[in-house]
């Protein structure tokens, strides 16, 4: 049996999913223009191995009434200290929730299609704008590229994994790609940036790579 809360935590919305027997905890941050529910399958499938599950809505997204601003660097860590009574803490995050989660203080890291690069390019800009940047609240127009360019760099280390699409925004698969050669990190073949948190190859890396880090 699981039992599921939406709770906030300060000011940050979420899903609590919690089973009889935790192994660890788990926070889940979707991408830009995202929000929790859009990724809680993922959530669900963690929490089936037996994990403290944790889906937020990061600033401006969802039900987060507070815009996007570099005050979500903040937000994910006193998630991240909220997970702790549940255990050692994984953050697994999508495109922007995937910086914050590889940059984050957690005790392990889980990026898909993770936004790595501090430029993109005039496309990606237009893409993001029209496509994305009408769902979210954000203190200025331009916030998602200051804070990739200005959010902390990510280091690749043994307690991080990446996923990335075979279809993904150019710059984030350049990046990616580059790190094979230091870290674990797996292009997703048959997947694009906008679907690689909903395809049973990510669930089944995904939740290896949990099952690996807790045993």
């Amino acid at each position: 049996m699981m039992r599921i809360e939406f709770l906030k935590h300060n000011e940050t919305p979420g899903i609590l999913i919690t089973p009889e027997l935790s192994k660890g905890s788990v926070l889940v941050a979707h991408g830009y223009g995202g929000c929790k529910e859009e990724i809680i399958g993922l959530s669900l499938k963690i929490a089936v191995l037996g994990f403290t599950v944790y889906t937020m809505d990061l600033q401006g997204h969802g039900e987060n009434t507070s815009p996007l601003s570099f005050g979500v660097v903040h937000e994910i860590s006193d998630c991240v200290e909220f997970c702790r009574q549940f255990g050692k803490v994984t953050v697994i995050g999508h495109s922007l929730g995937g910086r914050l989660a590889l940059t984050s203080a957690a005790d392990f890291a889980v990026g898909i299609s993770p936004a790595l690069a501090d430029e993109y390019d005039q496309k990606t800009h237009s893409v993001l704008k029209s496509k994305r940047q009408f769902r979210v609240r954000e203190i200025n127009p331009d916030i998602l590229f200051e804070l990739v360019r200005d959010l902390p760099v990510f280091h690749p280390n043994s307690k991080s994994f990446i996923l990335f699409a075979a279809k993904d925004i150019p710059e984030i698969f350049d990046e990616c790609k580059k790190l094979q050669s230091d870290i674990r990190a797996v292009e997703i073949q048959n997947a694009s940036h906008s679907d690689i948190y909903l395809l049973e190859k990510t669930f089944s890396l995904v939740s290896g790579q949990m099952l690996d880090w807790y045993s």
